[in-house]
């Protein structure tokens, strides 16, 4: 080929993004309900004009529609690549999972078996997000909300033993550590990280190396099925609690008594593998965030979708992830893998909303002989309200046994000092 046949012209591609915009929004107005169509269809036909061309590059193609007033904020992209020559395509998943409980739930439910001690553990509740955005129970979690993880105590408190859990809230999309500024400023959303290359990219590999593991949970995750237009799936280890009587705010005693009774090794929720950091160069405290690890899609998840988040099935692979300290790098990775152990069933297209919050987000979607979609009932005013619980119910019985700070560590705080302190906001938190 020759060197104009190879060459990236920029007007010759100008001129396809401007007769694509012309041909598919021309001088129409802002339309609310259009602008997603036309966000993707410029994207899939700047795509098909681009590749015609026959040049040797790969192309990313991003489109944004914004309203003059800035009320409005659209954006679509993709990419192109040729399988015979190019490598692999990294395909972010859609970003949502429910987590409807209260913390002091979830904690319960969180009991755990400490593979030091062998005792039953009640794992303590440390909002390390109560000053920016304390976690609010959700039946549609997006990136950068904040979600609940069980981490390593020791990453907190070094008297600790790294066998030792506890429960935790957490920014989901991750802000790395070395990232200066206002968090506004920060641009990337890391809410999934590929496992293919965790040792490989800095921002994860950094975290990964230096054992910030953590568990991610959640009742379930959605995911939109490939090739199909706004069906969304609710995916699922464990069923949902939503039969339990007050639901909510269940019974986490009674809910363990009976998977004890029926399955020993189930957990009680989704428990997604991740990785977290620590950014101490925020405004005030420190930034805990995490974000989940993504594998391929196993045989009954590629139904649905090509990736999927890295499941632990049992408390020991818990153990294992968590505990840092007895379970390097070489030693976890295998963990993540696809699961089999999943079930999914098509919920409400109004999930693909961030505001539609209510219980109905995880009901099977149901529909009739005439195949018309109907809408599970709401059944109680529980679906709307979920009872906010002063922060003392986490303080109500000791947790962890009490431990002296080890001599010459200055600055460093105990799980007591976390439980205990006041909650305000302190911009000397953590600093030394």
């Amino acid at each position: 080929m020759s060197g104009e046949d190879t060459s990236f012209v920029i007007d010759e591609v100008s001129n396809i993004i401007k007769d694509t915009i012309e041909r598919i929004i021309g001088g129409n107005s802002y339309q609310h309900n259009k602008v997603n169509r036309w966000t993707a269809d410029i994207v899939d036909h700047v795509l098909t004009e681009l590749t015609k061309l026959g040049k040797p590059f790969k192309y990313i193609v991003q489109a944004v529609i914004m309203q003059k007033n800035g009320a409005g904020l659209h954006t679509a992209s993709s990419c192109y690549w040729d399988n015979t020559t190019d490598g692999s395509c990294t395909v972010r998943m859609c970003g949502r999972f429910a987590c409807g409980l209260a913390p002091d739930v979830v904690r319960r439910l969180s009991t755990y078996m400490n593979s030091q001690t062998q005792e039953t553990t009640l794992p303590p509740f440390i909002d390390l997000m109560s000053s920016t955005q304390p976690f609010r129970a959700s039946w549609n979690l997006s990136p950068t909300s904040t979600c609940l993880c069980l981490i390593s105590a020791k990453h907190l408190d070094e008297t600790e033993d790294s066998a030792t859990r506890v429960l935790c809230s957490m920014r989901w999309s991750l802000v790395p550590h070395y990232h200066r500024g206002n968090l506004a400023e920060y641009k990337p959303i890391l809410n999934n990280c590929r496992v293919e290359t965790i040792e490989e990219k800095p921002t994860f590999k950094v975290p990964f190396q230096n054992g910030k593991r953590c568990v991610i949970l959640a009742e379930g995750f959605f995911e939109w099925k490939k090739n199909v237009a706004k069906t969304p799936y609710f995916i699922y280890e464990t069923e949902p609690f939503i039969h339990e009587k007050h639901y909510p705010n269940i019974d986490a005693e009674n809910v363990l008594e009976k998977i004890k009774q029926e399955n020993p090794d189930k957990l009680p929720f989704l428990a997604m593998a991740g990785i977290f950091d620590i950014n101490r160069y925020c405004e005030t405290d420190p930034l805990y965030s995490c974000t989940i690890c993504t594998v391929d899609a196993s045989e009954t998840m590629l139904n649905v979708h090509i990736r999927m988040p890295a499941i632990l099935i049992t408390q020991q692979e818990i153990d294992q992830w968590l505990d840092f300290g007895r379970y390097d790098t070489e030693k976890v990775l295998p963990l993540l893998e696809p699961r089999d152990d999943i079930q999914m069933y098509r919920v409400s297209a109004s999930i693909g909303s961030t505001k539609t919050n209510e219980i109905n987000n995880i009901r099977p979607l149901t529909i009739d002989q005439n195949s018309k979609i109907i809408s599970s009932n709401r059944t109680t005013l529980d679906s709307f309200v979920i009872r906010q619980e002063s922060s003392s119910q986490y303080l109500s019985e000791p947790i962890l046994k009490k431990t002296k700070k080890s001599p010459g560590k200055r600055g460093q705080s105990s799980i007591e000092d976390y439980m205990l302190k006041d909650t305000t906001s302190s911009g000397k938190r953590f600093k030394k």
